[in-house]
């Protein structure tokens, strides 16, 4: 119900302001494709065992329709394939996290000065973060300790803001340049794995902790119009 709403909140906003705004042609409308590559780096997450998760690559696939001449909406999937946790205070942590979300997004594009197209954005869609068995090692001399966590999938709400520029090739291809925040919630380890090579189980539940992400992406547009 919500969504609907928000969906209709910015169809209305949409139709007001592309009425008033110069620099648009009217009847400019249809699908497009998009492809995009650029770079994830997580926020410190100030959790059990993890400072920050590093940074991953990510590339992504998605489709959308422009509804009216400032505003469109996609549905991007994107897969960051190899964060990797770094040193904390207290222990060395070594592991790897894949992120895939898919997001429905909506744009605002605020004003075509020639070539290019400053635009906003947010999307809401799911994450899903999978970690895979750790390293865990003590920076203790006093307490060495080494132990393998095993990892786990969790599947999420997820949330993202987005600022942009679009310049615009030929009628039918446009080159983004990007920047997002992402909410991609919780990542975690499961209660179990292997202490100084034996079967071990963490009471109550593994570590957890939430992954925010600043992102920097290109994308190639196709319109299909």
């Amino acid at each position: 119900m919500l969504s609907r709403r928000l969906v209709a909140l910015s169809l209305f906003i949409g139709s007001v302001l592309c009425l008033g705004v110069p620099g648009f042609a009217h009847g400019d409308q249809g699908f497009y494709i998009r492809g995009e590559l650029g770079g994830s780096f997580s926020q410190g997450l100030g959790g059990e065992f993890v400072d920050n998760l590093g940074e991953s690559v990510g590339f992504g696939l998605g489709i959308g329709y422009r509804f009216l001449p400032v505003l469109r909406m996609d549905i991007v999937g994107t897969y960051r394939p190899h964060f990797g946790a770094t040193v904390s205070d207290t222990a060395r942590f070594q592991g790897k996290v894949t992120t895939l979300t898919v997001m429905g997004n909506a744009y605002w594009d605020i004003i075509r000065i020639g070539m290019f197209t400053p635009y906003i954005g947010a999307g809401i869609g799911l994450a899903r973060n999978e970690t895979h068995e750790a390293d865990v090692a003590s920076n203790s001399s006093l307490a060495p300790l080494e132990a393998q966590l095993s990892g786990t999938a969790r599947t999420n709400f997820a949330y993202q803001a987005m600022a942009g520029l679009s310049l615009r090739l030929t009628s039918h291809f446009a080159l983004d340049m990007s920047y997002h925040y992402l909410y991609a919630g919780e990542v975690a380890y499961k209660s179990s794995g292997r202490l100084l090579g034996e079967a071990f189980t963490f009471f109550p539940t593994g570590p957890e902790d939430t992954l925010r992400l600043h992102e920097v992406f290109l994308s190639v547009r196709y319109n299909l119009y």
